[in-house]
């Protein structure tokens, strides 16, 4: 069990530092950061049993939880400019969320340079807000305000790793890493709810998920002497399997291959067709694809 504090992030702290604000006479005009905002606070405990069942296997049982309060956030009713219809927003120690978690983990050990092992985590994050300016925004766009508890962001539902390494009494050796999750959390646009994938109405905050995330790296290594020198050939692999694993998505689809708005603007375009296909091509949705590295290391 322990409390932790946090500094927020300082780009919180100093946000529009000279109060520079919109020229319109009426609306919301902008937003200001807060250098009295008060440290973020977390409240983390968790309670596990590991046990033997051989003399060369076990298992692991763990529970978690977070409670997390004074979060940046905005205030629900932003402030008014005393002699005129024009208001602002300013950050505040207004969010809040919380964590809960179960972590099962089975260790086995074959022979004597054999290990292998698999762990599984169910979690659930939900919080009031995603985003700190989340009711600022809303309030901007003359929105709803979001008035539940809803997933956050980051809230990965289940996540499996599997691990396998091999030590051939410290001559050469191997190992396997794995894992898989499922998506994220987004919000969905309009569009998504034209084409009757949800129900219409006002856009539910974080509702639909993103695809499942899977990645593999293998890491090879051979122990040589050199002389009077020891050397390690080495070869590690970053996602082996070659995985176009999607990070970012549209939010008319869900997915980072395609948007349903290109074919609505191929209709109505009259520019330079692959300028339009290229602003559609967002490789930074995507993880890294396989990255290969090969070497050579000498200790003396």
């Amino acid at each position: 069990y322990g409390q932790f504090f946090q500094t927020p992030q300082f780009s919180y702290l100093y946000q529009n530092p000279y109060f520079q604000l919109g020229a319109g006479g009426s609306g919301l005009i902008g937003l200001i950061g807060n250098a009295n905002l008060e440290p973020e606070q977390t409240i983390s405990g968790e309670i596990g049993l590991k046990q033997q069942l051989t003399g060369s296997s076990a298992i692991e049982l763990t529970a978690y939880y977070r409670d997390i309060r004074n979060l940046t956030g905005t205030a629900t009713d932003p402030i008014q400019i005393s002699g005129t219809s024009a208001r602002y927003g300013r950050l505040l120690n207004s969010d809040f969320g919380f964590v809960r978690g179960l972590v099962a983990r089975f260790d086995q050990r074959v022979g004597t340079g054999l290990f292998a092992s698999v762990d599984y985590t169910f979690q659930v994050a939900r919080a009031n807000s995603s985003d700190p300016s989340q009711a600022y925004n809303a309030a901007a766009a003359r929105g709803e305000i979001e008035t539940q508890i809803v997933p956050t962001a980051w809230d990965q539902r289940h996540t499996a790793n599997f691990s396998i390494n091999y030590d051939a009494e410290g001559k050469w050796g191997f190992g396997i890493i794995a894992s898989i999750g499922s998506g994220e959390p987004y919000t969905p646009s309009q569009s998504t709810i034209q084409t009757g994938s949800i129900i219409p109405g006002r856009i539910p905050l974080n509702s639909e998920i993103k695809p499942m995330i899977y990645n593999a790296d293998l890491n090879v290594f051979r122990n040589i002497t050199l002389g009077g020198f020891k050397a390690q050939i080495f070869a590690r692999a970053d996602n082996l399997f070659d995985v176009r694993t999607e990070y970012g998505i549209f939010g008319d689809t869900g997915r980072a291959t395609y948007s349903l708005q290109q074919n609505i603007d191929e209709r109505n375009f009259t520019g330079n067709r692959d300028l339009l296909d290229r602003f559609y091509q967002r490789p930074y949705f995507y993880g890294e694809p396989r990255r290969v590295v090969m070497g050579l290391q000498v200790s003396f």
